[in-house]
């Protein structure tokens, strides 16, 4: 994967991470391919419970994929500790420089850098 620079030096945390077809996934890629380190959250239980399920080796082979700029954990996001584990775990493994946050929910994405916040809902792109 050849990084470009645009997002060099940031580091994103992306949810839903679990499934290499899913939203979650498509977005790590990306931010890593736009020079991000990203840390990621998936959650097994929650995508095994779905039509979809999880394929053997998944996340850990998408993990594997986002090479030495990805990290990441397992976490239920409704746990109410999910917020704390989220930051504590990633100031632990990754610089906390710049932080770029990557929320998917169902089909809104929300997005925060630098303290401003952008929506997308489906294909229509970000609004500030």
């Amino acid at each position: 994967m050849a990084a470009r620079a645009e997002l060099a030096g940031k580091v994103a945390v992306v949810t839903g991470v679990t499934r290499r077809a899913g939203l979650g996934a498509a977005i790590a890629r990306e931010l890593v391919e736009a020079g991000a380190a990203v840390f990621v959250t998936h959650f097994r239980e929650y995508d095994r419970r779905q039509t979809w399920g999880v394929a053997p080796g998944e996340p850990e082979s998408i993990l594997a994929a986002l090479g030495e700029q990805g990290a990441g954990i397992e976490l239920d996001l409704s746990s109410r500790s999910a917020a704390a584990d989220v930051f504590n775990q990633l100031l632990g493994r990754l610089s906390s420089a710049g932080i770029v946050a990557v929320f998917h929910v169902g089909r809104f994405l929300m997005v925060w850098e630098g303290g401003n916040q952008h929506t997308s809902a489906g294909n229509r792109g970000f609004a500030p």
